[in-house]
């Protein structure tokens, strides 16, 4: 049987993308059971999901169970918790009455009341609609009773800097910030004579404490405060020190630390690379037994390797492991010209991208290695007996270039269109024993995606629903692949002025046709995004809903918050964001024209209608173990 833990590709999100290809060669009494692979998550990048560590209450960690943010509640005693759901929430009250007496949290997690909108519908009192004068948050006003003067925003215009020259009325003040809803504290920076907020930068910088919040559970009494996302994970290890300590989520909003107490034994995205080995062990038929890594660079790329391998079953067999990864090196063992070489291997470990987090995973120049000698690779699981069990590379110039000389027609997209939702089947479930629906979304940390092709006879062991960004031209036939970031140029590769013109690939997200041009006789790609420089328009962008008849701009342009009515947004369309095209919708809670971007889909705000309608697409394959034991 051939099996291949292959790829979660959940971005950027990000996200966890982090893609498994686990391959078996079949035996002669398993042949019947066909290949299989598996796509999977990767080990956590930062090691979060492991025993003794300690982690920050984010709105992720909360609503996936894994903790309670007892840093913030809602203030107002006369109002009810809504619920957060899209079917609950200040969305479901149809009266003034119950609206006004109603509150929810809104995607950061900020307590906010809701307010019934003069357009007759119940909506929270977000930065908008506050600055507006229309409601006022009583769930999470400024908790500094001196600040007695609302500013307005935090940002474009920062409303402190009305009290400039001003220092006593600058002390009263404060502001709202429009991403978190977050009350914060105006300061007065007496060097310059001017009045700001007290926004990220300047509380990292030390310049202001921004007094209209603090963690309201006495519990936690001290403040880790340090810019990189992640302080409460300087604390692993001191469940003390975890369990008295908080942080802000989101950088805006307090929240607690939380200690992941256990023993040595693996968890989370190790346990997930051991339940891996332990499945794929049993099925090498080429008697050997040592797992080579092949770009565990360091950290918890090579702790992931060393870790899931170690406490799995395959030592007690009599199995060991090492680890190579000058690109070089990599090619000699390809190619059986060092000791140990491929026909030394009973298992070839590939860890996920560096791109999905700084953990020092398989780089470039190391896949282009893998694509170089394919042959071999692809050998050495179809023929030779051996196991391949790699992370994702889809986000990587090349990665999975390997790929078709193990499964033909296979190919990995990654793309911001998850929905974020990952679930094992009962196979899955099998073959994951340790790894339950919960650990498998919260593994989901920075970029995503999904399996296109046939798999069949391999077994779907998970899912998610995702929408497939394909280049909109039928004629562009030919996909040249995936790269991370957005100005990563793949059509430069191509020679034939006839491939040339057929070839797309996909680049941060968005899809990008490829010309020929004649003058610099180079193949280059079309874009940057829709209308492309003078030689070529990207054929790949547009909107397959035809009421979309106008284009509203680019992406870091207004595009759609350039229009005013309900009319013009409804029949607009944009390129949002993440660089995919997106309609226009008309916002009723803040009432203005935004682009439906994935996370407001996700949210159920609106619905994009430029682009397919999301799908179930496999994002873990393997075998079905619970038919057929190794």
């Amino acid at each position: 049987m051939r099996t291949n833990l292959a790829h979660y590709v959940r971005s950027s999100l990000p996200a966890l993308l982090l893609v498994v290809l686990m391959a078996v060669a079949a035996s002669a009494s398993a042949q019947q059971n066909g290949p299989a692979i598996i796509t999977g998550l990767s080990p956590d990048a930062v090691g979060h999901f492991d025993a003794d560590q300690c982690r920050g209450c984010s709105v992720e960690n909360d609503g996936q169970g894994l903790c309670d943010n007892t840093c913030v509640t809602c203030h107002d005693a006369g109002r009810t918790f809504a619920g957060d759901g899209a079917a609950e929430g200040c969305g479901q009250f149809a009266d003034a009455q119950s609206c006004n007496g109603g509150w929810q949290h809104n995607q950061i997690g900020t307590p906010v009341s809701c307010f019934f909108h003069p357009q007759s519908v119940c909506v929270i009192c977000d930065d908008f609609s506050e600055k507006s004068g229309l409601c006022s948050n009583t769930c999470y006003p400024c908790a500094d009773a001196a600040r007695t003067t609302f500013a307005g925003g935090s940002q474009s215009p920062d409303g402190c800097r009305n009290f400039d020259g001003n220092q006593n009325n600058c002390g009263k003040a404060w502001v709202l910030n429009g991403f978190s809803e977050v009350p914060i504290s105006c300061f007065y920076d007496g060097t310059t004579n001017e009045c700001h907020a007290c926004e990220v930068s300047e509380r990292f910088g030390g310049q202001c404490t921004n007094t209209c919040v603090s963690c309201e559970d006495p519990q936690f009494t001290q403040l880790v405060d340090e810019p990189g996302g992640a302080p409460c994970e300087t604390l692993a290890g001191n469940e003390g020190a975890c369990s008295s300590t908080w942080h802000f989520a989101h950088s805006h909003l307090p929240a607690p630390c939380f200690f992941t107490a256990g023993t040595e034994k693996n968890q989370g995205g190790f346990i997930f690379i051991q339940d891996g080995f332990d499945r794929l062990g049993p099925l090498v038929t080429n008697g050997k037994k040592l797992a080579v890594c092949l770009g565990c660079n360091g950290t918890t790329a090579l702790d992931g390797f060393n870790s899931g391998f170690d406490e799995s079953t395959l030592p007690g067999l009599g199995w060991t492991r090492t680890t190579i990864t000058v690109p070089a090196e990599i090619a000699d063992f390809l190619v059986n010209q060092m000791m140990p070489g491929i026909d030394d291997a009973g298992l070839i470990y590939i860890p996920s991208q560096e791109n999905d987090s700084s953990h020092q995973g398989i780089i470039t120049n190391q896949v282009a290695v893998l694509n170089q000698f394919k042959t071999q690779l692809g050998a050495f699981v179809t023929s030779a007996g051996g196991g391949l069990f790699a992370l994702n590379q889809a986000s990587l110039e090349g990665g999975f270039g390997w790929l078709d000389a193990i499964v033909p027609g296979a190919q990995a997209r990654p793309a911001s269109t998850c929905f974020n939702d990952p679930t094992f089947t009962p196979p899955g479930m099998t073959t994951f024993p340790h790894v339950d629906h919960a650990l498998l979304q919260t593994l989901d940390q920075h970029t995503y995606g999904y399996f296109l092709g046939t798999f069949d006879p391999l077994a779907i062991l998970g899912t998610d629903q995702c929408r497939d960004v394909t280049c909109k031209e039928p004629s562009d036939t030919n996909f040249l692949g995936s790269t991370q970031r957005f100005f990563d140029d793949l059509c430069k590769d191509e020679t034939s002025p006839a491939t040339c013109d057929v070839s797309w690939h996909l680049a941060g997200g968005p899809a990008f046709s490829c010309a020929f041009d004649t003058q610099s006789n180079s193949c280059e790609r079309c874009g940057p995004t829709f209308s492309g420089p003078e030689n070529c328009a990207n054929e790949c962008r547009g909107c397959d809903d035809p009421s979309r008849t106008n284009f509203a701009g680019e992406l870091n342009e207004p595009n759609c918050e350039g229009l005013s009515g309900p009319e013009a947004c409804a029949s607009s369309w944009a390129i949002g964001r993440d660089g995919l095209n997106v309609s226009c919708f008309f916002d009723v809670q803040s009432n203005f024209c935004r682009a439906c971007e994935t996370e407001d889909e996700i949210n159920e705000e609106c619905d994009n209608t430029c682009e397919p309608a999301a799908t179930t697409h496999a994002v873990i394959l393997g075998p079905d173990f619970s038919t057929a034991s190794p």
